[in-house]
This record gives C-alpha cells, sequence and structure tokens, in this order.
C-alpha cells in the first residue's frame, strides 16, 4: 500500500477521533449581553441589593478576581462596612472618603487612592491597583448600577444599606450643535493627518 494512501487515512481517522470527542463534550451556547433599562421609581431596598449582586456576579465582573484564589481581597468572605472603617483608620489611607458607603464607591472609582498590602500591580510597592476604574470601559456600570453595587456589599453580611434609592430618571444632557452636527469628512490623506493629528 502506498504511503500517500496511509497518511491520508491516518490523517481522515484522526479528523473522526477528534470530531467524536468534539461532539461528545457538553455544548455551551454563549449569548450576546442584553442592555437592561431600570426604571428608578420602581426599586425597593431588596430589589436594589438583588440588582447589586447580579452586577456583582455579571456585569460588574467582581468575582474575576474578588474570590478566594488571592488575586484581589474576597469581599464575599469580608463584611465589607466593618473593613471600610478599619481601612479608614490606616495610616496608609490618603483618600477623601468619611464613612464605609463613600470608602466603597471611592474604591470604585479611584481604585489606587487606597491599595490593601500586597495587591497592587507588581513593582508599584502597593501605591497602584490592577483594578479597572468601573464606570469606565472596559466594565463601564451608570451610577444607579454602582449604587447597587455598594448596596450588595453593604446589605450582604446584615448591615444597614446608606445607599440612597433612585427616584427619578437622570436628567438627559441636551447635546450641543456642535457635537449634534456631522463630523467633516477630509477630502485627502493629508487633510485627514492635520483634522485627526495622525502620524
Amino acid at each position: 500500500m502506498p504511503v500517500i494512501i496511509k497518511v491520508l487515512g491516518f490523517s481522515v481517522a484522526l479528523t473522526l477521533v477528534f470530531t467524536l470527542i468534539a461532539n461528545l463534550l457538553p455544548q455551551v451556547e454563549g449569548e450576546a449581553p442584553v442592555e437592561k433599562t431600570f426604571d428608578p421609581a420602581a426599586f425597593t431596598e431588596e430589589s436594589f441589593v438583588a440588582l447589586g449582586e447580579e452586577l456583582f456576579k455579571g456585569k460588574g465582573t467582581c468575582t474575576l478576581c474578588h474570590n478566594n484564589m488571592g488575586r484581589a481581597p474576597d469581599i464575599l468572605a469580608m463584611n465589607m462596612v466593618e473593613t471600610a472603617v478599619e481601612r479608614l483608620a490606616e495610616a496608609r489611607y490618603q483618600g477623601a472618603a468619611t464613612d464605609a458607603e463613600s470608602y466603597l464607591r471611592e474604591s470604585l472609582l479611584e481604585p489606587s487612592v487606597y491599595v490593601v498590602k500586597n495587591y497592587g500591580k507588581k513593582g508599584s510597592n502597593d501605591t497602584e491597583s490592577p483594578m479597572p476604574i468601573i464606570n469606565k470601559a472596559p466594565i463601564q456600570l451608570s451610577d444607579i448600577e454602582m449604587d447597587a453595587l455598594i448596596a450588595y456589599m453593604q446589605a450582604k453580611d446584615g448591615n444597614s444599606v446608606t445607599v440612597a434609592l433612585p427616584t427619578s430618571t437622570p436628567p438627559v444632557e441636551e447635546k450641543t450643535a456642535a457635537a449634534s452636527a456631522a463630523p467633516v469628512v477630509a477630502k485627502n490623506a493629508e487633510e485627514a493627518i492635520k483634522q485627526y493629528g495622525c502620524m
């Protein structure tokens, strides 16, 4: 039997084995994330905390790092209100927060203000946090979502929720004429370089 037929037969057999294995494994179908809209007037404290828990485990991607694997403090195992009060009293803390709620908000919006010892970026001597700012890309939580997340971190250990429930939709900013105007298209490459500062 020629060598080419043996090679082709082996290749086909190997492909069939891999196909069989791939079909035997459980199949997971991913779904595109759904953008949720909130009716601020419909929130109760319980539903607001439940939204915070959903964000903590989902869109906020908090559990990727804040777990028992040691990459970041395990928030689920900590009483965050007590922890916040302790951290506010530490000499290393240089932020502007005055209570647990403002500390948690500051941690979400300015994570490098206070970095827990041994959890900073490598080489930063615990002065720079690896945590992203959560109201910016890639997470981009809204103000209501951040409030819900803080409410969840307060309530999960039986503490009082001090975050005010949203009462109405935030005012929509009016677009200025310049912002709503269509961008001017460059006529040639040189004009595009001048207009957009490309080098």
